[in-house]
């Protein structure tokens, strides 16, 4: 009995056609976890290195409090450099900036080409100081002489825009447009991962000329002394600093993008957990039709002498080799997987994500998540195998498990996940709610198997006249063994719905907001900031109606002792609101002019102010230039994306810094066309100004693009699902013609011809997809309304839940598409039984 155990691996290979549609399943779970570990590791990667070129050795970051036109307070730099616990200190200016390769108007007076500019972040900085802190590696040329009009650019700057050594571009500052000649070029290490490599850098001097201040600066970066804790700090020397300031730890930028990569890789982790688990209940389901199959072999080894440890070893082993096996594949195809995850990822937040390399730990980590979930899977049928009593085993060979199970444990595990995806836990919590739920739904399947499949049958059975009935009959009767393959394609059916529905929803929130909050015909807006002449010029230009203001900045949103760094959106409400609106949660129109227009008063995201606890009428604390104020929200609005943040008044706009527009939403008059409209603006001012010009037809369309390209991803993890619950199904109905080989034997002897035999399949595969359609319709609807809840917690999108009513057929359509694939090998199978060998058949 030493050698027992090789059982398992000549059960492989006697069932190998069988046990590869189950392989099949699990390398296809195993290649989605693969991918999504790949591709968030390879964007979490990025991220951290957009950061590190940002911060460097910085432990703490401070910036002025308001619009982007704000620069610290003089004498800010050197009261932080004597505070205890510095180590050492940098100031920057930053400047928002259009790199012009087109330096001059044509000839014929049109505007330059603007097509290879791009929007770059213009960094004038110390060297002497900053170096240390942002390591710059020259890889081409020289560094820039302090003073000089030149700037060093990141390579894959270079490598984008086609630039070199010597060139002479124009940038776009708060003086006008300067010439400037790219005297080096530094690698995409250190400080040339700052802003993906969207960045160049200059001497302090030349950027403090180009802003018109010789004693500007907005930004300085802080070294601690070893063991100085930076939000410690932060909290001890904010009074010392005053309320002018916004200071962070150097971890924290970005952290508003940074959740939201962390929510997107959340959101996809979890599709490619559903796929494991749909696999790992086709491994059960798998293991269990084996099991009942060869009970007679295991009653047979009992007798022998085989103790059931021995007898339970060889379904795991078997469980194991099959699964090591299925999950080294799934490496394999995971990896082109990541490959193309990891290139949509990078075209849809627009950034350059580093090579894949072979992520070692990723695929260890998959490959052994996919064998343990695959000898989990194969415990409970190896356990039944152990238990099976050898005489009845022997006598009676093939058996279902029929026990009567009770149905209130599986309705609790259904209820704790409902509880868990509709409550404020964090998104694991969350997520482990909605596995529940689909365990849940799927231990009760077996109950709810027989009545639905009564109720159908009558709507399948037409299929094939004269059997149909058997099969629908063979479904009641053998409950056990069908329901777990039809809770595969009930969680498929679910997750499709699901995340259909929750499309759908954001969509149809983008659509309200972009028509509300973007509702202006274009928007215009500047890499940095508009001339004061701007506005007289293009009310002046033919086509336009109005046009209102619009200013960004920062600003601190005090909650108690927490202080969190925020998006500021400063408008004029006298003009705002002739030209778009804000789709309402809490407020309206009328009463949110009328308090923005008094001051000190804000509007908040919907998803902030609920997050803060705070509603319409309440007040807030915020850090201005002149000091901590408290403003009244006059209402709350729903918000897909960034958005405009927490939203002022140009009433207040002294508390916030007086700077110039940032941007401007502008109204056609009725019956001009926003495209001639925009060539009018871009013709007119684009040779002296530059800027950017987008209808409001040009956003709407770049924001469903970038929306359908995240949920592609959702639906391509869904695909391999889907796949994997057509296997099941598939492998059940093989089991299932085996099982009744001396069944069909009869009915051909009785007349029944080939093509009925077939059908009968089909119609078994028919019934399965349909009662798992029926089931799956609340089951997504469940699942959507709180993956909608998770999104608007998590993401801080304002998205509500409506039914899917467009979805139901497409998904209906899409089970008996299932069932008729999965039933074509099988079918094909049944069919050519020939009557004597079946007759014979044991």
């Amino acid at each position: 009995m030493r050698s027992l155990s090789t059982l398992a691996y000549r059960g492989l290979v006697a069932r190998r056609a069988r046990y590869l549609l189950t392989a099949a399943g699990t390398m296809l779970g195993v290649a989605a976890l693969f991918g999504v570990l790949v591709t968030a590791g390879v964007t979490s990667r990025a991220l951290s290195d957009t950061v590190h070129g940002w911060a460097g050795r910085a432990d703490v970051v401070i910036g002025p409090i308001g619009s982007y036109d704000s620069v610290l307070p003089v004498g800010v730099d050197t009261r932080v450099a004597r505070l205890p616990g510095v180590e050492r200190t940098t100031s920057t200016l930053g400047i928002r900036s259009l790199l012009q390769r087109g330096l001059a108007p044509k000839a014929d007076g049109m505007p330059p080409d603007l097509s290879q500019d791009q929007i770059v972040f213009l960094q004038g900085v110390d060297l002497p100081s900053y170096a240390p802190l942002h390591p710059f590696t020259l890889v081409d040329g020289r560094q820039f002489h302090p003073g000089g009009r030149e700037m060093v650019v990141t390579r894959s700057l270079a490598g984008r825009m086609h630039l070199r050594v010597g060139q002479m571009v124009a940038m776009a500052t708060p003086t006008g447009a300067v010439q400037m000649a790219i005297a080096g070029v530094i690698g995409d290490t250190g400080a040339g991962q700052a802003d993906n490599g969207g960045v160049a850098y200059t001497s302090l001097p030349t950027a403090r000329a180009m802003y018109g201040r010789a004693d500007a600066y907005n930004g300085m970066d802080v070294v601690l002394t070893k063991g100085t804790t930076p939000r410690a700090w932060i909290d001890q020397h904010r009074a010392a600093l005053g309320d002018r300031v916004a200071m962070q730890p150097a971890s924290q930028i970005a952290g508003g993008f940074r959740t939201f990569v962390a929510a997107v890789n959340a959101a996809l982790g979890l599709i490619s957990v559903i796929a494991l688990f749909v696999g790992a209940f086709l491994i059960f389901l798998t293991f269990s039709l084996a099991v009942a199959e060869r009970t007679r072999l295991y009653g047979t080894l009992r007798a022998l002498g085989a103790v059931p440890r021995q007898v339970r070893r060889v379904v795991v082993v078997e469980a194991a080799q099959l699964g090591l096996v299925s999950s080294l594949a799934g490496i394999v195809l995971g990896y082109g997987l990541a490959a193309a995850g990891v290139g949509l990822v990078g075209s849809l937040l627009r950034v350059n994500l580093p090579p894949l390399g072979f992520p070692a730990g990723a695929a260890v980590v998959s490959v052994l998540i996919g064998t343990v979930v695959s000898v989990t899977a194969a415990w409970v049928p190896a356990r039944r195998a152990a238990a099976a009593s050898p005489v009845a085993a022997m006598r009676e060979g093939q058996a279902a498990d029929e026990r009567r199970r009770r149905i209130w444990p599986r309705a609790v595990v259904l209820t704790v996940g409902m509880a868990c995806i509709f409550s404020r836990a964090p998104t694991g919590v969350r997520s482990l709610g909605a596995i529940l739920v689909l365990l849940g739904a799927v231990l009760l399947v077996p109950f709810l198997l027989s009545p639905l499949a009564r109720m159908l049958g009558p709507l399948t059975r037409r299929l094939t006249r004269g059997v149909g009935d058997i099969a629908v009959m063979h479904l009641v009767k053998e409950r056990s063994r069908s329901a777990y393959t039809l809770a595969l394609i009930m969680v498929v059916l679910a997750m499709i719905l699901a995340v259909g529905a929750s499309n759908l929803a954001m969509n149809h929130t983008l659509d309200q907001v972009l028509t509300r909050q973007a509702g202006s015909d274009m928007q215009v807006a500047a890499p940095g900031a508009f001339d004061p002449g701007v506005a007289d010029q293009l009310a002046a230009v033919k086509g336009v109606d109005r046009l209102s203001p619009v200013r960004f900045g920062q600003t601190d949103v005090l909650d108690g002792a927490r202080s969190t760094n925020t998006f500021l959106t400063v408008i004029d409400p006298a003009s705002y609101f002739r030209v778009a609106n804000f789709d309402w949660v809490q407020g309206d129109t009328a009463s949110a002019g009328s308090a923005l227009s008094a001051g000190h008063a804000v509007l908040l995201p919907d998803a902030t102010a609920s997050g803060m606890g705070v509603r319409r009428g309440q007040r807030i604390t915020l850090r201005t230039n002149l000091g901590v104020e408290r403003f009244t929200v006059a209402g709350t609005y729903a918000q897909l994306g960034n958005g405009f943040g927490v939203i002022a008044s140009t009433a207040d706009l002294s508390l916030f810094g007086s700077g110039r527009p940032n941007a401007f939403l502008v109204s056609v008059k009725a019956g001009a066309a926003p495209d001639t409209v925009r060539k009018a603006i871009i013709d007119r001012i684009g040779a002296h100004q530059p800027l950017l010009v987008q209808t409001a037809a040009m956003l709407r369309a770049q924001a469903h693009s970038q929306l359908r390209g995240f949920f592609s991803l959702a639906y391509a993890m869904l695909v391999l699902a889907g796949a994997t619950g057509m296997l099941g199904l598939a492998n059940t109905l093989v089991f299932s013609v085996l099982l009744r080989t001396r069944e069909i034997g009869m009915l051909r002897s009785s007349g029944a011809v080939r093509s009925q035999i077939r059908g009968m399949v089909l119609v078994e595969a028919a019934t399965l997809a349909l009662v798992a359609f029926v089931l799956a319709i609340p089951l997504g609807s469940l699942l959507a309304a709180g993956l909608i809840a998770g999104q608007r917690a998590t993401f801080g999108f304002t998205v509500h839940f409506t039914f899917p009513w467009r979805l139901v057929i497409p998904v209906g359509l899409i089970a008996l598409m299932i069932a008729a694939v999965a039933s074509l090998l099988p079918a094909r199978r049944a069919g050519r039984i020939e009557v004597v060998s079946a007759l014979r058949f044991d």
